[in-house]
């Protein structure tokens, strides 16, 4: 076999190029809006180092509140929790609620250089309630919607979102002494409410998170008035 027999065979009867090869290299991936778009969602709701809040009234400390992210997705739980050990006054119960605040912003006719800002409805579309009376240590599980809008600011409008707490708590001792078997809850209990509302961010959630729960024959109608 002469030499233009070895090239008809090696050079002419294929395409492909031959290069060397690396098992363990990752082929690189290109990005687009879409993947940008949802790394940047994953960053902003990434669990961080949660923040701690001491809840306080005139009459002394309630509790503690622990909080572990303040940026969540459409779907996600928000998870917290209550350490009513550290408290001076008795928590009876326990109730936070998930709430839009809507804020329209209207040129001022004093100022029309300035904006005021003139807060509409708010309303609830998630609600945590507990007895917390005897408890030292709680756990807050509220499930955020998938049907609710995300924060959003406008020129003319804005919405944003918050946890509203309502305590009750009272000064008096209602607990038995250990020693004591039997106990009668008290028919009149002098309380005290207090609220307190925490501002949280929410973003939009990821596509596969929409279809996992849009699987289905279902249809529906929405009228805009």
């Amino acid at each position: 076999m002469d030499m233009q027999d070895v090239a008809a065979l090696c050079g002419n009867e294929t395409t492909e190029e031959l290069q060397p090869t690396n098992p363990f290299s990752e082929e690189r991936k290109i990005e687009t809006p879409l993947t940008m778009a949802l790394q940047a969602l994953q960053n902003l709701t990434a669990r961080r180092s949660p923040n701690s809040y001491m809840i306080t009234n005139t009459r002394g400390k309630v509790g503690r509140f622990c909080l572990f992210k303040s940026a969540y997705k459409l779907g996600e739980d928000i998870v917290g929790t209550f350490d009513f050990s550290v408290g001076t006054v008795t928590c009876m119960q326990v109730s936070v609620s998930l709430q839009p605040e809507e804020v329209l912003k209207l040129n001022s006719p004093a100022k029309n250089t300035k904006l005021s800002e003139l807060s509409s409805r708010t309303m609830t579309v998630a609600r945590y309630h507990e007895v917390t009376l005897g408890l030292t240590h709680s756990q807050l599980i509220l499930a955020i919607p998938l049907h609710i809008t995300p924060a959003f600011e406008a020129e003319e409008v804005s919405l944003r979102w918050r946890l509203h707490f309502e305590f009750v708590t009272t000064n008096e001792k209602l607990l038995p002494n250990p020693e004591e078997k039997d106990w009668n809850a008290p028919l009149n209990v002098p309380i005290e409410t207090m609220v307190w509302n925490l501002p949280v961010k929410i973003y939009s959630t990821l596509p596969k998170q929409i279809t996992q729960h849009s699987v289905g024959n279902d249809a529906y109608s929405m009228y805009i008035k």
